[in-house]
Formats: structure tokens, C-alpha cells, sequence
């Protein structure tokens, strides 16, 4: 059970990390992941 809580949170900011890189390389595609997310 706690190893299953830390890879969820590992999981987080793995996933935020492409997210983050991609809403800077393209600032009019962040609006459009914004209303998706």
C-alpha cells in the first residue's frame, strides 16, 4: 500500500515535466490542455 502511494506521487511529476515543457514550447497549445485537463 505505501509503495503503491509513492508511485502515484512519483507518477505526478513525471507526467508534469512534458507537460510544462510543452506548454512553453507552445503557449497557444496550453489553452487548449487547459480546457481538456
Amino acid at each position: 500500500m505505501k509503495l503503491h502511494s509513492k508511485n502515484l506521487s512519483i507518477s505526478i511529476p513525471i507526467r508534469l515535466e512534458p507537460t510544462y515543457k510543452e506548454l512553453k514550447h507552445n503557449p497557444k497549445n496550453s489553452n487548449n490542455s487547459l480546457k481538456q485537463d
